[in-house]
């Protein structure tokens, strides 16, 4: 990357009175700072209300985003300058991740409990329905008819948004005219909670239990996974999912196609994502981000708040 030197920022003119006018880009220099970090990891770490954006190579919290006045159910990065973030508030707000500032805010019409992007203008929104944002306007492009039901998780797969939530539905929607192309009823006894996405499978989270979809043979819906309380999975990579108990005291790594645990840690979490390298991040309750390896093992922690519920990477 190109470094720019502290000369290139500062623009001098000579006035009329032969007096010098001295303008400093700022927000040239910022970007070139942020871009500077982007070497590093940075990682969205939400407890409650609260977002901080925290460099896990140098330790560091970079700016602590506030605004929201209730839980904050998603977090994603639209790009490495822009992060999305819904909430029970019914409020949806875009950040400048370099300033720290929120450059939109915008009312989501109902709660919304789940954000997907689905390109670099536009993301889908759950609650009460599901609804397309421009993320540049607010404006709400387009609402899909869910019968009434309270859809809790969207996740893109292809030119398809899948969507499940409190009626034991799956649905499949084309990205292109919008239709359901795909209605699976009765997957679960209890709300959807979370769903990965491979290119052979949908794995989905209800309250007791994780199912596998199989897409190639749409007929098969197989239990894999039993707790007497609800827990949290998350797409690892192609083969491999991790899932954190109900008691949230305990990560598995397990192998998606034949439901094999490959690795189990006795770790606290309340949220997991891959970091690439054979690393894995989580959140505990306790306000730390930890970057873990495959086997567990700890690899930096790092306190940056209260309860950390939700976490997001910039790839």
């Amino acid at each position: 990357m190109l470094k720019r030197t502290l000369e290139e920022y500062v623009l001098i003119s000579v006035l009329a009175d032969d007096t010098c006018d001295i303008t400093i880009d700022l927000e040239a220099l910022l970007e070139q700072k942020f871009n500077e970090s982007r070497t590093n990891q940075i990682i969205a770490a939400c407890d409650i209300t609260k977002i901080f954006l925290t460099d896990i190579v140098t330790d560091k919290v970079l700016k602590e985003l506030e605004g929201h006045t209730l839980r904050i159910t998603s977090v994603a990065f639209i790009n490495p300058k822009e992060l999305i973030t819904t909430s029970l508030d019914k409020t949806i707000r875009i950040w400048d991740t370099i300033s720290g500032r929120c450059i939109l805010n915008f009312p989501s019409q109902s709660c919304s409990f789940s954000a997907t992007i689905v390109d670099k203008n536009t993301v889908a929104t759950c609650g009460n329905g599901i609804r397309f944002w421009n993320v540049n306007t607010g404006q709400c492009l387009r609402t899909l008819d869910t019968q009434g039901s309270t859809i809790l998780v969207l996740k893109l797969h292809g030119n398809s948004l899948i969507s499940a939530g409190r009626d034991s539905r799956i649905r499949f929607w084309d990205l292109t005219t919008f239709e359901c192309t795909q209605n699976i009823e009765k997957v679960a006894l209890c709300s959807t909670y979370d769903l990965i996405v491979t290119s052979s499978y949908v794995l989905y989270n209800s309250t007791y239990d994780v199912f596998k979809y199989s897409l190639k043979n749409e007929s098969t819906i197989e239990e894999v996974m039993y707790e007497s309380e609800a827990g949290t999975i998350e797409f690892i990579d192609e083969n491999t999912y991790a899932w954190i108990d109900g008691s949230q005291k305990h990560i598995y790594l397990l192998n998606i196609a034949n439901g094999r645990i490959v690795a189990q840690m006795e770790r606290h979490a309340s949220c997991i994502k891959p970091l690439g390298n054979d690393q894995l991040v989580i959140g505990t309750k306790q306000g730390f981000i930890r970057v873990l390896d495959r086997n567990g093992g700890i690899i930096k922690s790092i306190k940056v708040g209260a309860c950390i519920q939700l976490l997001a990477v910039n790839e």
